[in-house]
């Protein structure tokens, strides 16, 4: 787990973090130019990638607030539904 050791460390200066949800996705251009994307674990996981982005570029990409977040998520049964609690 990278948050746990992230909150001892953050103030320290030895550690620096970020994370890129992507996982072990797979993308390609359709013909009308938009994009494709398709997740290891199906649709949840593709849609899961895209909520932690969009949670990472509203709090400026800001490593110390968006990893509390993202990691409560990751650790929850079911990150998408427990995105808002978090």
């Amino acid at each position: 787990m990278l948050y746990p050791a992230f909150d001892k460390l953050m103030d320290s200066g030895i550690m620096k973090a970020a994370i890129y949800p992507y996982g072990n996705a797979h993308e390609s251009k359709n013909p009308d130019g938009t994009w494709k994307f398709e997740c290891q674990h199906g649709e949840p996981e593709c849609v899961g990638n895209i909520l932690e982005v969009c949670i990472m570029q509203q709090l400026n990409w800001d490593v110390n607030m968006y990893l509390p977040v993202i990691s409560c998520m990751e650790g929850a049964d079911d990150p998408i539904s427990s995105a808002k609690g978090c």
